[in-house]
């Protein structure tokens, strides 16, 4: 199966082992700049460093998203039905995790660097909030984006299970056109997957059993951490 899916296996750790990486960059590149006692050149050539290694990471993940996407189309052609639910399965359930933490990371960064210029602005930044604002929103914005662009491999694969759903009768034009919309909505789509993969194929059970209750868990965890973190940001303030 590994040999299989290792275009799909790749895929996942990539992405999942993207937050461990920037934090051990991160950590090793404070305890070097301590070590060495760096001047600002030798600051400015860990940046140079770290940048250049994240773009040839990132790339790497484009690549691989790439190639998986233009092989669904490949797996269509070629009729190979149980291929093309079990890559989108494993895209779609493997990818969870990270969705999570990319998340769960992205709300905490914006939360507490928008309490700090807060306490640090002494609350002065509000006048300037019409203005920021726009920019701010562009922000969240281009951030949702990347993070929804991350999601295509699977909901392409998606697409060939439910194109060739179409083909055996187990799924009609019309709502075949509405699964592939959700396929592309975050949180839907797993739960769409899980439909197609136990309603109209009775395959992944135990993998859908899992994942439902890792989705309620997910689900309760953000709601306890908003909470936890909306009251921190009165006390701070």
């Amino acid at each position: 199966m590994y040999k299989k899916h290792f275009l799909q296996i790749s895929y996942i750790l990539l992405l999942t082992l993207c937050f461990p990486i920037n934090v051990l960059c991160m950590w090793y590149g404070i305890e070097f700049y301590i070590k060495n006692n760096l001047n600002e050149k030798g600051i400015e050539n860990i940046f140079i460093f770290y940048g250049i290694f994240m773009t040839i990471y990132v790339f790497c993940i484009f690549i691989l998203a790439i190639i998986n996407i233009i092989q669904s189309f490949q797996k269509y052609r070629q009729k190979e039905m149980y291929d093309c639910i079990n890559s989108m399965l494993i895209l779609k359930y493997g990818l969870l995790c990270f969705f999570v933490v990319h998340f769960v990371v992205s709300v905490s960064v914006i939360s507490v660097g928008s309490l700090l210029v807060l306490a640090a602005s002494r609350g002065t930044i509000l006048f300037a909030f019409p203005v920021v604002l726009p920019w701010f929103i562009g922000f969240i914005f281009i951030l949702i984006f990347f993070t929804w662009l991350m999601l295509l491999p699977g909901a392409f694969y998606a697409v060939q299970v439910i194109r060739m759903s179409i083909l055996e009768k187990k799924c009609s034009p019309r709502m075949a056109i509405i699964h592939i919309l959700l396929q592309f909505i975050f949180l839907v789509d797993v739960l769409d997957t899980m439909y197609i993969s136990v309603k109209m194929y009775n395959r992944g059970k135990k993998s859908a059993v899992v994942i439902g209750g890792l989705y309620l868990f997910i689900i309760i965890s953000i709601f306890c951490f908003a909470i936890i973190l909306y009251q921190g940001g009165i006390k701070f303030l």
